[in-house]
């Protein structure tokens, strides 16, 4: 994760954190312990690197209801009802 030009490490944070640098000026957290990389509510732009980096590391995206997205369109996009 050192070389990935669009997150940068925290230093001293408590945490093992990095911040994804994206297109919007939103600043998003990946968070990871005890194997597992967590990001709370991802923008897409977030959960293209979730998707990016379970890759690299031969792992999983999962949801918090254990449901798992494996491509870009498993993107959970709300639907508004009106």
């Amino acid at each position: 994760m050192e070389t990935d030009a669009a997150l940068t490490l925290e230093q001293g944070a408590d945490d093992h954190a990095a911040s994804l640098s994206s297109a919007t000026s939103v600043e998003e957290r990946i968070v990871w312990d005890d194997g597992n990389l967590v990001c709370s509510y991802p923008s897409e732009a977030a959960y293209a690197k979730l998707l990016e980096l379970a890759e690299r590391f031969d792992a999983q995206v999962q949801g918090d209801d254990g449901e798992y997205y494996l491509t870009p369109n498993d993107y959970p996009r709300q639907v508004s009802v009106n």
